[in-house]
């Protein structure tokens, strides 16, 4: 995702490298364990999710610049269905301080 979208006050836009610096992490660490993960693994990952083209991550920034929800997307290509794709959504979290907005759904 290259574009973005103002919505509700916030920025709707794909995951980037930058990310890493403005929260991320430490919101993906509200949903699960992350382990120690410093900047050269993020971005390896980051890399390496980029090129297979089959996941994507979508982030909302707040007007602060810090990542307030995520969620992400597995596109699976079957052999099923005529060799069709599924996407599988996965990893939403968002921030208590922004419940209730929508930012989830």
């Amino acid at each position: 995702m290259n574009e973005s979208k103002q919505w509700n006050g916030f920025t709707i836009r794909g995951l980037q490298k930058q990310d890493f610096s403005n929260g991320f992490m430490k919101l993906l660490s509200r949903l699960t364990s992350t382990g120690e993960v410093n900047q050269e693994m993020f971005e390896s990952q980051f890399e390496v999710r980029q090129q297979s083209g089959l996941m994507h991550t979508v982030v909302f920034e707040g007007s602060d610049g810090e990542i307030k929800a995520c969620g992400s997307i597995f596109i699976e290509p079957k052999f099923t269905r005529g060799c069709s794709k599924v996407c599988h959504i996965e990893d939403i979290v968002v921030l208590a301080e922004c419940g209730g907005q929508g930012v989830g759904k």
